[in-house]
């Protein structure tokens, strides 16, 4: 009961976020901004290399979430975020976030059969939102001075919002078997850069996987299908003490 608290209270929170961050075009404001920001500190960090080491960031990110797991059509959503993160070394850290996006999963192959561990059925549409809190940890490698590449590696504790599964009338699985509750793999690549000591700015390409929703049984193989998603990121993190 209390987790399902906490989590529609957060839920809540990034739809109020969501809809201030782009309405009226708010993402192309942002993305202004941080161009903004960056251009204002070129100056001040032409000479100083930025160490992190042994400081907490806090972050706020929005992005594209594009669907990996329907066969049927390949939808893409905005979604946002907020981060902590701690370095412990001047090129690694471990990050944590909350983001909030939509998820869906379909088969297109008329010759396969989802099924839930015991009820084969012809086909079956999954569409949910999912709290995702993903721990991860990451290296950075410098490519000049403060701007930086990095790459990352974790996992992430799911939590369904909202979960609507569309099955044909003949057929009465057992759901149980989809849990709302998961952990999946979270791994990705990206870019960021210090706007000053205090400061920065990233972009990241990620991917989470996980969420069994059926398995796809074939001719010679059996696989399991999986919620999968693709979220493309842009944020801008701060150190709050002096």
């Amino acid at each position: 009961m209390k987790s399902k608290t906490t989590a529609s209270t957060c839920v809540s929170i990034a739809k109020r976020l969501q809809q201030k961050c782009f309405a009226n075009n708010g993402l192309i404001w942002f993305h202004i901004v941080l161009l903004c920001c960056s251009l204002f500190s070129t100056a001040q960090n032409k000479k100083t290399v930025i160490n992190p080491k042994g400081q907490w960031y806090f972050g706020i990110e929005m992005g594209r979430n594009r669907i990996l797991s329907n066969d049927f059509n390949s939808s893409a959503t905005t979604f946002v975020g907020i981060a902590a993160e701690y370095y412990f070394d001047k090129y690694w850290s471990i990050q944590s976030k909350i983001q909030w996006y939509k998820t869906e999963v379909a088969f297109a192959d008329r010759s396969t059969f989802l099924s839930n561990g015991t009820t084969p059925y012809q086909s079956m549409y999954f569409n949910g939102r999912v709290l995702s809190v993903p721990i991860i940890g990451k290296w950075e490698f410098k490519i000049k001075k403060n701007f930086r590449g990095l790459l990352f590696l974790g996992a992430a504790y799911n939590f369904e919002t909202q979960s609507d599964y569309d099955i044909p009338s003949d057929v009465n699985p057992d759901l149980s078997h989809f849990p709302k509750q998961y952990i999946s793999g979270n791994m990705g690549w990206g870019l960021t850069y210090a706007l000053s000591k205090k400061a920065s700015v990233y972009f990241s390409e990620g991917f989470n996987f996980g969420g069994y929703k059926g398995r796809e049984d074939r001719f010679l193989s059996n696989s399991k299908r999986i919620a999968s998603n693709n979220l493309s990121v842009i944020g801008i993190k701060y150190h709050f003490k002096h």
